[in-house]
């Protein structure tokens, strides 16, 4: 068995593929919970009703990259600035032949810039938030 990395794992937003990746956070879905609890609920317990999923949001954190109008800092600024809704692709390339993929809409919805201690690089924290369904299955 191929114990699945993440290095070769790729973002895509849009057409934009973000390079430049030093990591992709959890991706935790959840569903809200309705407490539907009567005065004759059974045993004296609690009950509940699964309602709406949220695809939640997905931090990505990024080498720095400033270069002309193709660096990730321009791309993810003009993103930021532009608040549309786009597929976000996370393409795993974990060692196997098929590898993975999961997608969903998204946007940009917090774009920050750390310079850090001096010497040390500069990274960009993203937050994508995500809206609808999650999709997962082999990369094509």
């Amino acid at each position: 068995m191929t114990v699945p990395i993440s290095h070769g794992t790729t973002l895509k937003i849009g057409s934009n593929t973000i390079g430049r990746i030093i990591s992709i956070g959890e991706l935790s879905q959840v569903t809200d919970i309705e407490d539907i609890t009567t005065y004759d609920s059974p045993n004296k317990f609690k009950e509940k009703l699964a309602t709406l999923k949220d695809a939640g949001d997905l931090p990505v954190v990024i080498e720095y990259d400033a270069t002309a109008t193709t660096g990730e800092a321009v791309v993810l600024q003009g993103k930021f600035n532009a608040q549309e809704t786009e597929v976000i692709t996370i393409t795993v390339d974990d060692g196997t032949i098929t590898g993975s993929k999961y997608q969903a809409n998204g946007f940009v919805s917090k774009l920050g810039t750390q310079w850090g201690a001096a010497g040390a690089k500069i990274i960009q924290n993203i937050t994508l938030t995500l809206s609808g369904a999650v999709t997962h299955a082999a990369k094509s």
